[in-house]
């Protein structure tokens, strides 16, 4: 038969023809298809889309009850509702429908009025399911294209982030080796001198080889330790000494604080805890360039302050300077990405990323506040950050 493929489209599945003609009367403003099998009406709805089957259950061959058992198994009819239409008009008939998977339950005779409007129902119902669903789809995309952004986004972050951290090391390699480097210099050039004016001694040589041997060992050592901080081996969980994890941090940023004429001071709780060393060691370094970037701004006393000790069910890490603190307003934002105080050289990420590291991975937390304390009987305020670690991971 003809139909509009726009519009509803029903299929009718009963064996008596007189009961097929009555339905196909009340429906005929709908675009309907009927079938005289349960065999027949699988078929088409393998070939056509259904909105809405209207299926009888007492059947030959092929029951209603077994045609609503095929439908709801199969991945493509699954979603079609169905109404039963039936003389089976006991209780346990139509729980029996009802369980088979089916939306709805008219038995025979049917006023033709509650037809229609059962029919009209079901098919809105059906519409607003798949407008929902098609909805959900499209939100799923939109979430899954807004994940890949910030996805994309965090990967950024984390690459400006390690870029960074690197630039420091480097920075703070360059510092490291100028004192060696010269000192290897002026031994070499010194023994070529006195070779020229004929003046060099066993004793000139040995002395400048073991000055050139110890300054090379240094460098050297000065590589291991850049080497180890970016070692992905050691990127595990493992019981550190926070102690030893924040000297290691020291060590790696001590060449630039020594140039600028920082004062360090520690006042350590010795504890080991089960953590990921070489990113805690990251959100360390990254709190003490800000520490060190603010405080050379200081024309007098340069202090950074250390502290770690137990409290509670965590341990905690205090990184304090005396450059005067933090406007207040700017605490809840001084961890977003990309937002500096710098007006210079500031990317915004070295803070960001370490509330990450400690959020995200280390399972913890970092804070900051301003605090005023005393120090050789004076006074001083500046920023106080506090990372807060957990004991058992």
């Amino acid at each position: 038969m003809d139909y509009d493929k726009d519009a509803n489209k029903i299929l009718l599945v009963d064996d008596n023809p007189k009961n097929l003609q009555v339905a196909m009367n009340i429906l005929k403003d709908f675009n309907v298809i009927y079938s005289t099998s349960g065999e027949n009406a699988l078929s088409l709805v393998e070939e056509n889309d259904f909105d809405l089957i209207l299926l009888d259950i007492v059947m030959p061959n092929m029951s209603g009850y077994e045609v609503c058992e095929k439908l709801k198994a199969n991945e493509k009819t699954k979603e079609i509702p169905i109404i039963f239409l039936t003389v089976k008009d006991e209780e346990k008939d139509i729980i029996e429908g009802l369980d088979k998977g089916a939306v709805d339950y008219l038995t025979k005779p049917f006023y033709p009025q509650v037809l229609l409007k059962r029919v009209q129902l079901h098919l809105k119902l059906a519409s607003s399911l798949k407008k929902l669903k098609d909805m959900n789809e499209h939100l799923n995309e939109i979430i899954d294209k807004k994940v890949e952004e910030i996805t994309k986004k965090e990967n950024i972050i984390v690459r400006q982030s390690k870029l960074a951290t690197m630039g420091e090391m480097i920075g703070n390699i360059a510092h490291q080796w100028r004192q060696p480097l010269s000192s290897i210099t002026t031994v070499s050039s010194g023994i070529l001198l006195k070779k020229d004016f004929d003046k060099l001694t066993d004793d000139d040589i040995i002395s400048g080889m073991n000055m050139i041997n110890s300054s090379a060992k240094y460098l050297s050592q000065t590589i291991d330790d850049f080497k180890s901080f970016y070692d992905p081996k050691r990127n595990k969980f493992k019981n550190i000494d926070i102690s030893e994890t924040i000297d290691k941090s020291l060590k790696l940023v001590k060449a630039q604080f020594s140039a600028k004429e920082i004062i360090l001071v520690k006042n350590l709780e010795n504890i080991k805890i089960t953590s990921l060393e070489n990113e805690l060691i990251q959100v360390l370094i990254n709190l003490l360039n800000n520490a060190r970037d603010e405080v050379i701004k200081l024309k007098t006393k340069r202090l950074i302050l250390i502290n770690s000790y137990k409290q509670d069910d965590s341990f905690n890490i205090e990184i304090i300077d005396n450059a005067g603190g933090i406007k207040e307003e700017l605490h809840k934002k001084i961890f977003d990405a990309y937002f500096t105080t710098k007006e210079e050289k500031g990317t915004g990420i070295g803070l960001y990323m370490s509330k990450e590291i400690m959020q995200k991975l280390l399972d913890g937390d970092i804070k900051v506040e301003n605090s005023t304390y005393k120090f050789e009987n004076e006074e001083f305020t500046g920023a106080k950050f506090t990372l807060k670690l957990p004991l058992i991971f």
